[in-house]
């Protein structure tokens, strides 16, 4: 029962006035989700939104916003997305982080911005499941679990 709403395991809400997503784990127990920390390469145009309380979650957390593109008559000279190990990303495609619980994001001309996990809160008497960089992300991030649930 949380705020007067019972809830059964698996339910899973946002709280309001929070960009969060909990989920029931049964036995008064459950996990809340956060938005993840985002990072953005500033110098390259990108910027971020704030958190939009209107929406729903995920649709609340902060966004990354690619720079203005601008038109010209003029063929590029070389190539304005990313690369890695050969491979080539299209400005605003995503690539998770090998061995880091992150994803990239091409800001072009072989710039990244970053996602990471968010904080968590860890109410009294749980434990932490620490990252676990064999999931993709965000699946991968740490997260606070009753005692005698598994990570």
């Amino acid at each position: 029962k949380v705020d007067g709403n019972i809830y059964e395991k698996g339910d899973k809400w946002q709280p309001l006035g929070e960009c969060t997503e909990v989920t029931c784990k049964g036995n008064d127990v459950y996990t809340k989700l956060g938005c993840p920390l985002i990072r953005v390469n500033v110098s390259a145009g990108w910027t971020l939104t704030e958190e939009d309380l209107s929406q729903d979650y995920p649709d609340c957390c902060p966004q990354a916003i690619p720079p203005p593109t601008t038109t010209t008559t003029e063929k590029p000279k070389h190539y304005c997305g990313c690369c890695v190990d050969g491979k080539l990303y299209k400005r605003g495609e995503q690539r998770d982080i090998p061995g880091y619980c992150g994803l990239n994001v091409c800001a072009g001309h072989n710039k990244w911005t970053q996602a990471a996990c968010g904080l968590i809160s860890v109410p009294y008497g749980y434990k932490v499941c620490t990252e676990d960089t064999s999931k993709p992300f965000p699946t991968c991030c740490a997260k606070a679990v009753s005692p005698e649930m598994d990570c």
